[in-house]
């Protein structure tokens, strides 16, 4: 082969390494991939309405405390950016968190809201999974005390929709 011919293969070769795997994307429904449901402090329902699991924070024992939805991660093991997708309520800021094998990843708090029901997301990054890992979301009611019922002030629920996998993508 000459020179030439040698430097093309070469090239060839460099481009197809440098090139980044395909990526994959996994999305999670909150109402029907996270078939566990009653495993943190209080459970969730299924707010069938909003598409979305909820904490009943008409109830007063189940305010302030972390309910608990749990999947099995079946997807390809990988490093992912995982995103949650909540909805805003305008009596309060709810909290939740990602955790992967009863490891809390990080903590997130939904920011005041000017509408209800709005959808947020947020993003935890660079999230390790491996297949048949754990993952659950907790969430936690709240009130910011700006809207008044009968007996006090309106919470929030803790409502979200459902939580996106997208797998980093890997260089060679």
């Amino acid at each position: 082969m000459s020179g030439l011919t040698i430097l093309r293969v070469l090239t060839a070769i460099a481009l197809t390494c440098a090139c980044s795997t395909s990526a994959k994307d996994y999305k999670l429904d909150a109402l029907t991939n996270f078939t566990t449901v009653e495993s943190g402090e209080v459970p969730f329902y299924r707010d069938a309405k909003r598409r979305a699991l909820a904490i009943n924070a008409a109830n007063r024992g189940l305010r302030n405390k972390w309910a608990r939805a749990e999947t099995i991660f079946n997807g390809t093991s990988g490093t992912y950016d995982a995103t949650i997708t909540t909805l805003l309520e305008k009596d309060g800021e709810s909290s939740y968190r990602l955790i992967i094998n009863n490891h809390v990843i990080e903590n997130f708090t939904n920011p005041e809201a000017s509408r209800d029901y709005e959808p947020m997301v947020h993003t935890w990054a660079n999230v390790s999974l491996k297949t048949g890992d754990i993952i659950a979301i907790e969430a936690r009611t709240h009130t910011n005390g700006k809207i008044q019922e009968r007996v006090g002030s309106a919470w929030s629920r803790g409502r979200w929709r459902g939580l996106t996998l997208s797998q980093k993508q890997v260089s060679l």
